[in-house]
């Protein structure tokens, strides 16, 4: 999944932060803490899935659910980049000339 998404990021021309790779990143990083601290705590091994997909999956449909891109994603289909459209909008710099 987490692949996917940098590859979805980079076809819709989005960046780490404004795309879904470095939030699934970050859900895949608190689901981990989230295993090892269940180990810590049980003291016995837990299935790392059970925390690792809620954490980036979880992220990934409420990410995509608030930007109205879920249709998108799921088809693989290149999101549209709303930082340029606001600019072109607006008479950013694109058609200041």
């Amino acid at each position: 999944l987490v692949s996917y998404l940098r590859r979805h990021d980079l076809v819709s021309g989005r960046g780490v932060c404004q795309g879904y790779f470095g939030p699934a990143l970050i859900g895949y990083f608190v689901g981990l803490n989230c295993t090892i601290a269940a180990l810590c705590i049980m003291h016995m091994g837990q299935p790392a899935l059970l925390y690792l997909v809620p954490g980036t999956l979880g992220t990934t449909l409420v990410i995509s659910l608030c930007r109205g891109e879920l249709g998108l994603l799921w088809e693989g289909k290149a999101a549209p980049v709303r930082l340029q459209e606001d600019e072109e909008s607006s008479g950013g710099p694109s058609s200041a000339e």
